[in-house]
């Protein structure tokens, strides 16, 4: 089960610009939705590219991907975030604030998919394809000490702490906010 699990993150690599990744995530999100509600025939349309069986679409290879290693991991009880078990989608924290906390997160969870050496070089790439949820953070990494960290930490929330781009929220805040 180990390498099957190894073998489904690695697919993950196959999206490296910010708009892949997002849809990526999203769509791993709807199909988690779908089996949370028993809905289980999520099949291609027949003579669709996805039908082909060896079809090189990335989004195709994540479908089946996705409901082969949730079905392995989650035998008894789908969580609502389980692609953020099985993948590198980060879901809204409520324990955390900061206006760069999600984008860090997201930016850090993803990088971290990568061996310590390629985390910059990925993180560098994802930056400059860039349309929107990353903009303001990565013009803010830019002179900063986050891409030494980066190669350094195995925990997405705890380096964008570091940084400063995520304040953790007190229990008092917390309940507040409720």
């Amino acid at each position: 089960m180990f390498l099957f699990l190894l073998f489904s993150r690695s697919m993950w690599h196959s999206f490296q610009t910010e708009a892949s990744l997002l849809s990526a995530c999203s769509l791993c999100n709807k199909i988690v939705q779908s089996l949370r509600k028993n809905i289980t025939d999520i099949s291609p349309e027949p003579n669709s590219e996805c039908s082909e069986e060896n079809s090189q679409n990335p989004y195709c290879k994540l479908i089946s991907e996705t409901i082969k290693t949730i079905k392995v991991k989650f035998q008894k009880k789908i969580p609502p975030f389980a692609c953020a078990v099985i993948g590198p989608c980060v879901p809204p924290s409520s324990s955390q604030s900061g206006e760069l906390c999600y984008p860090c997160r997201f930016a850090a969870a993803n990088a971290m998919q990568y061996p310590p050496p390629s985390r910059n070089q990925f993180l560098r790439h994802l930056c400059q394809s860039s349309k929107s949820l990353l903009d303001k953070f990565c013009t803010a990494i830019e002179n900063s000490p986050f891409y030494n960290t980066i190669e350094k930490s195995n925990n997405a929330t705890s380096i964008c702490q570091t940084n400063g781009f995520c304040t953790k929220l007190s229990k008092k805040s917390e309940k507040e906010d409720l």
